[in-house]
């Protein structure tokens, strides 16, 4: 029956129907049912007379765990709408058999609802959550015992979930992409996830497709206020002592959420303290890792935080605010953006590599691009709260600095050939040209003013 389903499934054309139907015969075969193909055959010998040395027991142990293998097969493969479904189909028969560990079945029915996450099938997802907390209360209540980690793991899992429905919202009704749903709506749910016997809502309770997202500010803000206690007791347990990556990426997650609320918001000012939420959360973690034995979370907090203060001025300068305000946040973003840059540089001689690893050169450039235009966007704010003379010593400064790092940044695209980053090494080398002439024509202002 199992080679037979691995075929059916490797052969199909179209993975979600062909993988169900062949899980579904799995459930059928199970159960002590015989397959479609062999109804005929009701005079076969019992499954213990055919294996003389293997009691029914035994052979329905190896039967799931085969699956399990499939399911990792089909992981390795790349495979992971199949991965899932055998995935499914492994959890059933455990908890059908009531042979499994609390602790494992939990956490990997957790992970199944995370990739269904993935894929925008959130009603599954939901519904693969729902069905570990009712083991869980089921089992503890029983006497069984549940680890603290798997009790974070739930509140994390619930979270994750509503960040993922924030983040699709945002790019469906704010950036205009087009999501492919895997399982739009109830009538996609697998009959092999119907777990028996846990009191769970029925598939349709929970939302699917288009229903789970959230198409206005409203809607968005529920999503937000839903997630983010699920985070912040989830953050109780994964304490940066101890859990430095997972408290990390708890917190880049609820930093996301308020990004992705501030770009439903109309307000310019509502909008720019969504942005600050996010920095109360990350500043205190920009400079508290070491960057020897965490390099790239480092560089991730300190990145995150150039793009949290630039959107803040990129708001402030729409709402037409104070040229200060708007220097201000610039300045703060180009800070972030030196500390994220500065981390390339060698340790002995403080110079910067030819040619930066290729995983982190979109965002070495990015940032180099950044960090010109935050200093540009700087000399609003020049000389603020100090005499004329500090003014145009730190304007000066600030335009040498930008023009400086704007050129070095476009030779370095035109040294490695980076064709990709054109356009962008281009409008850097106009910015430049367009800082000196500025320069040029103040000098020029302040000497006729001085005649």
């Amino acid at each position: 029956a199992v080679a037979a389903a691995a075929a059916s499934v490797a052969d199909a054309s179209e993975p979600h129907t062909a993988a169900r139907d062949s899980l579904a015969a799995a459930v059928e075969a199970e159960k002590g049912l015989p397959l479609a193909e062999e109804a005929g055959a009701a005079s076969s010998p019992p499954l213990a007379e055919q294996l003389p040395y293997n009691d029914t027991e035994a052979v329905q142990s190896q039967y799931t765990k085969t699956l399990y293998y499939l399911a990792q097969v089909y992981g390795h493969m790349k495979s992971s709408d199949r991965s899932a479904l055998y995935c499914a189909a492994t959890l059933y028969r455990q908890l059908a058999s009531g042979k499994y560990d609390l602790d494992d079945w939990v956490n990997n029915c957790l992970q199944l609802g995370g990739y269904y996450a993935k894929v925008h099938a959130y009603g599954l997802a939901m519904y693969c959550h729902a069905a570990a907390q009712a083991v869980v209360d089921r089992d503890t209540a029983a006497g069984a015992v549940l680890g603290d980690d798997i009790s974070a793991n739930l509140q994390l899992a619930t979270a994750r979930v509503y960040n993922m429905r924030l983040a699709a919202s945002h790019s469906k009704y704010v950036e205009g992409r087009e999501l492919e749903m895997h399982y739009p709506d109830v009538s996609y749910f697998p009959d092999y996830l119907r777990f028996s016997g846990l009191s769970i809502p029925s598939p349709d309770f929970f939302p699917w497709g288009l229903e789970a997202l959230a198409a206005d500010f409203a809607a968005a803000r529920e999503l937000l206020n839903t997630g983010m206690p699920y985070f912040k007791a989830a953050l109780s347990y994964y304490q940066l002592d101890g859990w430095v990556t997972d408290h990390v990426g708890i917190v880049m997650d609820m930093s996301n959420m308020y990004r992705c609320l501030a770009g439903f918001e109309a307000d310019p000012a509502r909008a720019a303290a969504m942005h600050r939420c996010r920095a109360q959360l990350l500043e205190p973690l920009s400079g508290a890792l070491n960057p020897d034995h965490y390099p790239g979370l480092s560089r991730s907090i300190d990145l995150e935080l150039a793009h949290v203060y630039r959107e803040i001025s990129d708001v402030r300068e729409l709402q037409g605010g104070a040229a200060a305000k708007v220097a201000a946040a610039a300045a703060a973003s180009a800070k972030y953006y030196q500390r994220f840059l500065r981390s390339f540089a060698s340790s002995e001689t403080g110079a910067m590599p030819d040619r930066v690893d290729q995983d982190n050169e979109p965002y070495f450039l990015m940032a180099s691009f950044g960090l010109g235009r935050m200093l540009h966007r700087m000399r609003g704010g020049a000389g603020q709260g100090g005499g004329q003379a500090n003014a145009e010593g730190s304007y000066e400064s600030l335009v040498i600095a930008a023009h400086r790092h704007l050129q070095w940044t476009s030779e370095y695209v035109k040294r490695h050939g980076l064709e990709g980053w054109t356009q962008e090494a281009q409008a850097a080398e106009e910015l430049s040209e367009l800082l000196v002439e500025q320069m040029r024509l103040r000098a020029i202002s302040a000497a006729s003013r001085g005649s």
